[in-house]
């Protein structure tokens, strides 16, 4: 049976949002190449980014997903009308320097998560 993984993510803006961004998560296996896209649509459904505050902490959450033992994923925030693998349609993350190092995929646009 596949491994069944659950992932939440925190979010904040420096700035007020006038549109309606969304997430997009990536999954790759061992020889880097992309199995699964998950848009994330339940958080963002809700609570959509032109709402969000400055300093207010989001979490946005997957449902369970059964992707196996995959060694890499990552997240994607793409501006409105944009497809999922469209790197122009990408906004790049600004990444808070902490204990773990963190990797950024596909001309910077896609940060890796980690374990906590």
């Amino acid at each position: 049976p596949d491994l069944v993984v659950e992932i939440g993510t925190y979010w904040q803006v420096p700035a007020p949002l006038e549109e309606e961004y969304r997430l997009v998560f990536f999954f790759w296996d061992e020889q880097g190449q992309l199995v699964h896209i998950q848009p994330e649509e339940r958080a963002l459904h809700w609570y959509p980014t032109w709402l969000w505050e400055p300093g207010q902490v989001i979490e946005a959450r997957l449902p369970p997903l059964p992707v196996g033992d995959l060694p890499h994923v990552g997240v994607a925030v793409l501006r409105p009308g944009a497809d999922d693998r469209d790197l122009e349609g990408r906004v790049t993350p600004i990444v808070i320097p902490g204990p773990q190092i963190t990797s950024l995929w596909e001309q910077d646009t896609i940060l890796e998560l980690t374990e906590p």
